[in-house]
């Protein structure tokens, strides 16, 4: 069988080198940018003799529906792949395209389903296989696998975690494949797909957020979006990693009031409730919570919701 992958991210790279290592992969598009997954995609390609191409939306009616007829690929396997497939390239595998979605289907359907899981403290992700059509996810799935979140796993460390489970989901993929086992598992349903996160849902609002949010926001955010946003005043910070405490000692204080307390820095949350906070991005750079507490931190300033409210 000859598999062409589309990608724009290394967390595909495991799977591409077990589809390699079989002797399935003829080629690898990506997207047409100059950033540490493209480079690491094209230096693959390379040292394994693999053809590789990059490419804009535009190019891909055109350009990529010759270098993709030219590889002869019976399959294309999509895993993060930002645009949408034109109606032209679709017709060119004969088992089609088949894309790797890191959540499951119908319920995260749409735009970064990771980050939205993570959000929404979800306890089981995974990945969903469905054959592509010209809409954003509305394929009819053809296998899906559940796994758990570990406790306190963030955004980054999912994915790389997903992206070497993916290898297993090929396997099973393959193996339907192969025996003409194309049985579709559900189809769509109206869920409403996910957009983007926007900035609003990256900040933490201190006054409605339980403890259990915050955390759940901050590992979504890390390290896609750099950390979940908040204000020290009125001066952007970003946090990174926090972690439950039990802070029994602690004044009766409103919810994002920064304690300092045996060279570490906790914030009060809602139901006096409190967090460590473990890593924060500083204007002045990224530390530990403990050397914050040391070299700054002061009980008694308050995180806040956004600038406005800051300033107010």
């Amino acid at each position: 069988m000859n598999i062409t992958i589309f990608s724009s991210h290394s967390l595909s790279l495991p799977l591409i080198n077990h589809i390699s290592d079989r002797r399935f992969l003829r080629g690898i598009l990506t997207v047409d940018e100059n950033n540490a997954h493209t480079s690491s995609l094209e230096k693959t390609a390379s040292a394994k003799n693999i053809s590789f191409i990059k490419s804009d939306r535009q190019g891909l009616e055109i350009k990529v529906a010759q270098w993709l007829m030219e590889q002869n690929s019976d399959l294309v396997i999509v895993i993060n792949f930002p645009y949408l497939i034109p109606e032209n390239l679709l017709k060119i595998p004969k088992l089609g395209f088949y894309n790797f979605h890191f959540g499951l289907l119908p319920a995260y359907k749409g735009a970064d389903p990771v980050f939205w899981q993570l959000k929404n403290g979800e306890k089981t992700g995974g990945i969903s296989v469905l054959a592509i059509n010209e809409n954003l996810d509305s394929g009819p799935v053809f296998y899906q696998k559940p796994f758990s979140f570990f406790p306190g796993e963030n955004y980054g460390l999912h994915v790389m975690r997903l992206g070497f489970l993916s290898i297993e989901v090929f396997n099973d993929v393959y193996e339907k494949i192969s025996s003409g086992n194309f049985s579709y598992t559900l189809e769509h349903d109206n869920t409403a797909s996910l957009k983007r996160p926007s900035s609003r849902d990256l900040e933490i609002n201190w006054e409605e957020n339980t403890a259990d949010e915050i955390e759940n926001l901050v590992n979504a955010c890390n390290p896609a979006f750099g950390g979940a946003n908040t204000y020290i005043s009125t001066i952007p910070v970003k946090i990174l990693e926090v972690s439950p405490a039990d802070f029994t000692e602690a004044p009766e204080v409103a919810p994002g009031t920064i304690i300092v307390h045996e060279q570490q820095v906790f914030a009060a949350c809602v139901g006096k409730k409190f967090l460590r906070v473990n890593i924060i991005q500083l204007p002045e750079g990224t530390i530990s919570g403990q050397k914050w507490a040391l070299l700054g931190a002061q009980t008694g300033v308050k995180f806040t919701n956004n600038q406005s409210m800051a300033l107010s």
